[in-house]
Parts: C-alpha cells; sequence; structure tokens
C-alpha cells in the first residue's frame, strides 16, 4: 500500500500540466489562446504549452488545421478564418472574413 502511494505522487509530480480542451473559452474572435486572423503557426504556438496539440501541415489557400480532437481551424492563406468545436456530435461554428487592405 505505501509503495502504490508513492507511485501516485510520483505520477502526479510528473504529470505534464496540459489544460483540457474543455477549459478553453469560445467566443466569436477566438478559442481560448487562439484568435481569428492568426497564423496556423500562431495557433500551435499559442496551444502547445497548454494542450497537446498536432503540428500544422498546411498549403496556401483554403486549408484545415486539426489541432486535436474536437477542435478544427479553416485556414484562408494560412490565416484562421473560422473555428470549429465538436463534442458528443455537436458543432459550433464561429467563423469572420479577413479581408486584406
Amino acid at each position: 500500500m505505501k509503495h502504490s502511494g508513492h507511485l501516485l505522487a510520483m505520477a502526479l509530480v510528473l504529470a505534464p500540466g496540459f489544460a483540457l480542451a474543455s477549459d478553453f473559452q469560445l467566443t466569436m474572435n477566438s478559442y481560448g489562446p487562439v484568435k481569428i486572423g492568426m497564423t496556423a503557426d500562431e495557433a500551435y504556438t499559442n496551444l502547445r504549452s497548454l494542450a497537446q496539440v498536432k503540428e500544422p501541415n498546411v498549403s496556401a489557400g483554403c486549408d484545415y488545421y486539426y489541432p486535436m480532437a474536437g477542435l478544427s481551424f479553416m485556414l484562408d492563406n494560412k490565416r484562421i478564418v473560422r473555428i470549429e468545436t465538436s463534442s458528443n456530435g455537436k458543432r459550433s461554428t464561429y467563423y469572420t472574413r479577413i479581408v486584406s487592405p
């Protein structure tokens, strides 16, 4: 019993301090630290210290970046124009159009 208590304490100390995706707030302009208008690389940089996310592999034009299950970003020329979240079959979507001057 004493041995398992030490293992539990060790696991808690060594466990990474990642936030849960459910801890992020979805608004019309952002999802947690990611804002519409950011590049996929900026989104990755902002998310990777908070959650386990996949690195973006996107092309110019229209593409999607899927950093983690239940989260996707629609990109236009590598900039986020739409944020989609899904959980238990329900989907929430916010998007805007980024216009160049």
